[in-house]
């Protein structure tokens, strides 16, 4: 179930870059239930969705090692779409942010913001790291 809830949240994502428009995609705990939910905002279209999407949140981890996997093996070495290093954003004026940014070559991008461990934030930044060494390439920060 893990894995097809990981294709709906990639399908999401290109669905909503290959109409070149901006959006935010969040899964969370749900409040007061035992599972995951997600969130889909895109401001252009005027789409606005939440649902729960029957991940125990006891999976959690399970769920996030899968996605981070599954946006490296996709997107890491794409021509039309890239990913970021996992962000910690706090913001004094504007809202905080968690995730990874998922671009196309048009200069849209998804705001992907879910909060896993520090082990595998760390794991996945290192893969973005030595993909750029590899490739004599600089990561922009913020």
């Amino acid at each position: 179930m893990i894995e097809n809830r990981v294709n709906l949240v990639i399908e999401y994502i290109e669905q909503i870059l290959n109409d070149n428009v901006d959006g935010k995609i969040g899964i969370y705990k749900i409040e007061g239930e035992p599972v995951e939910g997600m969130s889909i905002i895109v401001p252009t279209n005027n789409f606005e969705r939440y649902f729960n999407i029957g991940i125990p949140f006891v999976d959690e981890e399970k769920l996030f090692r899968c996605l981070m996997n599954t946006l490296i093996e996709r997107y890491l070495k794409s021509e039309t779409f890239g990913i970021s290093k996992y962000r910690n954003v706090i913001s004094i004026v504007g809202p905080n942010f968690h995730g990874i940014y998922v671009s196309n070559t048009k200069g849209n991008h998804i705001d992907l913001s879910f909060r896993p461990s520090d082990e595998l934030v760390t794991s996945y930044n290192s893969i973005i790291d030595e993909y750029a060494r590899d490739q004599n390439v600089s990561i922009r920060s913020l």
